[in-house]
């Protein structure tokens, strides 16, 4: 397969991928840490987002104080939010997180931060989240790596440099 096949898959499934994430809703719930108050809201989920995101007046309503201020990347240029703590729940499950708070967007956002810390992610094909796994260390791709590396033909099993084991005792050589 040449380079240019190669980008015009890309690109088909790109636009395939776009078509069907268009827009990911959920209910949700935002909640003060000490749960004194929630907010019961339908909220955009944003992929594209690092973190979830409140409209400044839905914050407010909360109580929410915050921590310090950020600058964000948006498809306006960079932005500065604020940056607080909450409470939030999507699908059963909920996770203690940073949020952002904005003057220039409307919605609620869910962001990939929130949504990998809830072990959810979103079905590229039904355009739903579902439920994925915690990541405690990233070993898989350790072994991955391994494997890789056995498969390799740069490198072969056997003595290593200093010959004092016999071939194929699990030691790699260039």
């Amino acid at each position: 397969m040449n380079s240019r096949t190669v980008q015009r898959f890309r690109l088909v499934a790109t636009v395939a991928s776009v078509s069907v994430l268009e827009r990911v809703w959920v209910d949700a719930r935002f909640c003060r840490l000490d749960r004194s108050r929630c907010i019961e809201v339908k909220a955009l989920v944003d992929t594209g987002a690092t973190l979830s995101v409140l409209p400044r007046a839905l914050a407010e309503e909360l109580g929410l104080e915050h921590a310090r201020v950020d600058r964000a990347q948006t498809a306006a240029g960079i932005v500065e939010v604020l940056r607080a703590a909450a409470i939030v729940a999507v699908e059963g499950r909920e996770v203690v997180t940073e949020v952002w708070i904005s003057n220039i967007i409307d919605k609620p956002l869910i962001g990939a931060t929130t949504l990998e810390m809830l072990g959810l992610e979103v079905d590229p094909r039904t355009g739903r989240l579902r439920e994925t796994p915690l990541l405690l260390y990233s070993a898989i791709s350790a072994l991955q790596a391994v494997a890789m590396l056995a498969r390799s033909t740069r490198y072969s099993v056997g003595t290593p440099w200093s010959g004092s084991r016999r071939p194929g005792d699990g030691f790699y050589r260039l």
